[in-house]
């Protein structure tokens, strides 16, 4: 005799995450491949990248220096990041696809999957959720080990609201 069947319910604050997360690490990542057509004085900086000229005062890996550089990590890490965006939308793609609809609760959150299709969910938002905890720590060991050159010429406010708080994308 069967045992009941396993089911996932997609919670709302993870797909509404990864709804917010996948744009925007698209558009990290095109920064990141387009340079130095995305720099400033570049042809697509604005109005699309416009807001990397600030940021790449905070981080220096997304400045002309920093390009100049040759140093690759910053392109790999979105390499990275798009695989995690897959992930992501693997993980949504299945929630919609395959999810049924509860009768109490709303939205995402009344979608749950059963079967195969849940535990491949969990699989992909499993690997993603590691992608994206080991890139964070990633990003702060390359700084912490290379003498914080990127990022160490900031103040702590700026530190703390304009790399620690975005660094997990």
């Amino acid at each position: 005799m069967a045992g009941p069947q396993w089911t996932h319910t997609t919670p709302l604050a993870i797909a509404v995450w990864l709804q917010i997360l996948i744009p925007f690490t698209v558009w990290d990542s095109a920064y990141v491949f387009l340079r130095p057509y995305s720099l400033p004085g570049g042809l697509w900086h604005w109005p699309l990248f416009a807001p990397y000229a600030h940021y790449a005062t905070i981080d220096r890996m997304y400045s002309r220096a920093g390009w100049e550089s040759g140093d690759a990590f910053v392109a790999a890490h979105c390499v990275l990041n798009l695989a995690e965006c897959a992930l992501a939308t693997g993980y949504l793609f299945m929630a919609k696809r395959y999810g049924a609809r509860r009768e109490s609760g709303g939205g995402w959150g009344r979608t749950v999957l059963s079967g195969r299709p849940a535990r491949w969910a969990v699989v992909l938002g499993l690997v993603q959720g590691a992608m994206t905890a080991a890139k964070t720590v990633l990003c702060l060991l390359y700084e912490a080990f290379g003498g914080w050159r990127n990022v160490g010429h900031n103040d702590w406010v700026t530190l703390l609201t304009g790399w620690i708080v975005t660094v997990w994308v």
